[in-house]
C-alpha cells in the first residue's frame, strides 16, 4: 500500500496528474490529521487500504487521510492508476464509519471498472 503525505496539510491538495502523484507516494500509512488514533485503528487503517490496492488495477497507488474538523471526521481515500482515478470523500461522527462508507464507495467504483474493462472489445 502506498499512501500520500498532503503538502499543506489539508485534504483538498491531492494532485491530479497520474505521474507526479505515483512520485509523491512515499509512505505506507494513512494520514491522520488533528487526531491521534489509536494503534488498533492504525492496523485496521492499514489492512483495509491493502485490502482495496488489492482489488484495484495493477499499477495503482492509494492514497487514505482522515481529518477531525470540530465534532466530524473526514475521510478520503484515492486510488490513482494509468486507467483512472478512485476516490470517496465521506463526513462522519466517528472515524472508523467515515472510513468504511469511504471503503464501500470505492468498491462500487472498481466493480463498475472491472465489469467495464471486460465489456471493451479486446485484442484480435
Amino acid at each position: 500500500m502506498i499512501c500520500i503525505s498532503f503538502q499543506d496539510g489539508s485534504l483538498d491538495d491531492f494532485a491530479h496528474d497520474y505521474e507526479k502523484e505515483k512520485k509523491m507516494m512515499l509512505t505506507n500509512k494513512t494520514r491522520y490529521l488533528n487526531f491521534k488514533p489509536t494503534d488498533g485503528f492504525q492496523l485496521y487503517a492499514d489492512a483495509l487500504m491493502t485490502r482495496l490496492l488489492d482489488l484495484a488495477p495493477s499499477d495503482s497507488a492509494t492514497q487514505a487521510a482522515i481529518e477531525k474538523k470540530g465534532e466530524y471526521y473526514f475521510c478520503k481515500i484515492a486510488i490513482v492508476s494509468m486507467t483512472g482515478r478512485f476516490e470517496a470523500l465521506i463526513e462522519s461522527a466517528n472515524p472508523k464509519s467515515a472510513l468504511e462508507e469511504a471503503r464501500r464507495r470505492i468498491i462500487r467504483q472498481l466493480s463498475k471498472w472491472n465489469k467495464q474493462r471486460f465489456l471493451s472489445p479486446g485484442f484480435t
